[in-house]
């Protein structure tokens, strides 16, 4: 909790959880003390914590869905003890998505092969619902898979040794999961009936579209920024820069598992080149024009304007959060009547294939003018709520840290008093006179740093002042900065009543 999971810590934590639930306390056993000490780190953890260190014994027995990370620094041989952290946090009725972060070391060849066991063959970090649990149960025997994960280490030596230690063992757990998940599909496909397979199959591409739409934007600007200069697969995400003089091919893959067993790049959003082509698209010129968009059935919010013609214009608001600058891309729409577009639908026409016709000259109508501020008022509306939000959350920390510095500085002052009581109590029984010396000394020290820790408790809560008014000072600085609104582009949209051949 907070970078500390020391002993002392989890015991302030437990009697403090222990004097908040007294009702509870009397109720319990003295053999359940450690279970309470559990339970009281992480309701502390729940309420006060931003994270918690943790040994193998938070994988079992405690319910922490109210985290939405987990770090794996080590990963155990055993993949039902690491569905078990996972599911510690990723488990039914959870509002987050979880995010998995596993430390590997690529350069050893065993712990690669240990996390590619325990990705794609139990597929433990991809799955759309977490662990898969009908992978995990045709494997007999977590225990009996680290045990021979474990022999792999202690008795191979060199590359060649582990790779084929691996291999065998990967070839034996590829019959096993075969054979149990054509066992798993022959009974589901048994006793559910076409419509139930229907809808999941339906869900299960939802899914998978929902967690590609970046990729597949990335892809849509590579096609076009790079029409001159590669040449796109259909059937993959994948490209070829073309190559002139004898240079050597350079290959991209949208896929990170894919791009890995082909021998490609990974074409991510961080990849220089995209990041080259992203670059060149925001800063280029865009003068208005006509474009002409061929209606699709996947766009069916757009049924109603087939035929029909507008306006639809993109501006680019640049707004201050607490603590950071945030960009939103207004899209702002209307038919030729005037009447609106509601945004989403009007973004639908960037997923239709079309043609760009000649430059508009005419301007466009004052009704875009007044539907873009319309959307600007509602992204600051709710850039004010989170800041808002941000300003009590940070309030609410500072009130912690202060409560944690209070109780700690006067628990340390109560100590000091027994320590001063219990050295006046030897003195006034102590029959030697330099005994009584010796604790009068004692008592000296001791009030000194009483007076010590008084003093630091009144400049820890000048500090906490000092802190709030620097807080409030930064929250009114950052809310006088204006918004920039800048239009990215406007254009004269058709919506053809056919699709294009």
């Amino acid at each position: 909790m907070n970078g500390s999971n020391n002993d002392e810590t989890s015991k302030r934590t437990y009697a403090d959880w222990k004097k908040r639930n007294e009702h509870r306390w009397d109720d319990v056993s003295s053999g359940s003390k450690s279970a309470d000490m559990k339970a009281a780190i992480v309701d502390e953890f729940r309420e006060r914590g931003t994270l918690l260190l943790a040994t193998e014994s938070a994988a079992e027995g405690v319910n922490l869905q109210f985290c939405s990370i987990v770090v794996n620094y080590d990963l155990p041989w055993n993949p039902q003890r690491i569905e078990q952290r996972i599911g510690r946090c990723h488990r039914y009725g959870q509002k987050s998505d979880v995010l998995v972060v596993n430390f590997l070391n690529r350069k050893n060849e065993a712990d690669r092969r240990v996390f590619e066991l325990l990705d794609q063959k139990f597929n433990l970090f991809k799955g759309v619902f977490g662990a898969s649990d009908d992978v995990l149960g045709v494997v007999e025997s977590g225990v009996d898979l680290e045990k021979r994960i474990a022999a792999i280490y202690q008795e191979c030596r060199t590359h060649e040794q582990i790779k084929t230690a691996f291999d065998t063992l990967q070839l034996e757990l590829d019959e096993k999961i075969k054979a149990g998940i054509d066992t798993a599909r022959r009974a589901f496909l048994e006793n559910f009936d076409a419509e139930v397979h229907e809808r999941l199959r339906v869900h299960k591409e939802a899914a998978k579209q929902s967690l590609d739409t970046q990729q597949q934007m990335l892809l849509d600007l590579a096609k076009f920024a790079l029409v001159n200069r590669a040449s796109f697969d259909a059937g993959e995400p994948r490209f070829r820069m073309n190559t002139q003089g004898g240079a050597p091919e350079q290959r991209f893959h949208l896929d990170w598992q894919r791009a890995e067993a082909l021998g490609d790049a990974f074409f991510r959003v961080d990849h220089p080149l995209a990041h080259e082509i992203i670059q060149n698209a925001a800063t280029a010129g865009t003068s208005s024009a006509k474009v002409t968009f061929f209606y699709d059935s996947h766009a069916s919010a757009l049924d109603r304007y087939r035929g029909a013609t507008g306006w639809l214009e993109v501006s680019k608001l640049t707004a201050e959060a607490v603590g950071r600058s945030e960009e939103f891309l207004l899209v702002a729409a209307c038919d030729a009547a005037g009447q609106h577009v509601a945004p989403d639908v009007a973004a639908k026409f960037f997923s239709l294939r079309g043609e760009v016709g000649g430059a508009v000259e005419e301007a466009a109508p004052a009704v875009l003018a007044a539907i873009q501020d319309e959307l600007k008022g509602f992204r600051l509306a709710d850039l004010e709520t989170r800041n808002e939000e941000f300003f009590q959350e940070e309030v609410d920390k500072l009130d912690r840290w202060a409560e944690d510095v209070k109780f700690t500085l006067e628990r340390e002052l109560k100590d000091l008093d027994t320590e001063i009581r219990a050295a006046r109590k030897t003195s006034k029984t102590a029959v030697v006179l330099a005994e009584k010396l010796d604790a009068q000394k004692l008592i000296k020290t001791l009030e000194q740093r009483r007076t010590a820790k008084r003093r630091q408790l009144f400049d820890a809560q000048d500090d906490v002042d000092k802190k709030r008014s620097e807080l409030i000072e930064e929250i009114e600085r950052q809310l006088k900065t204006k918004a920039q609104c800048e239009t990215v582009f406007t254009l004269r949209w058709v919506l053809a009543d056919t699709t294009r051949a």
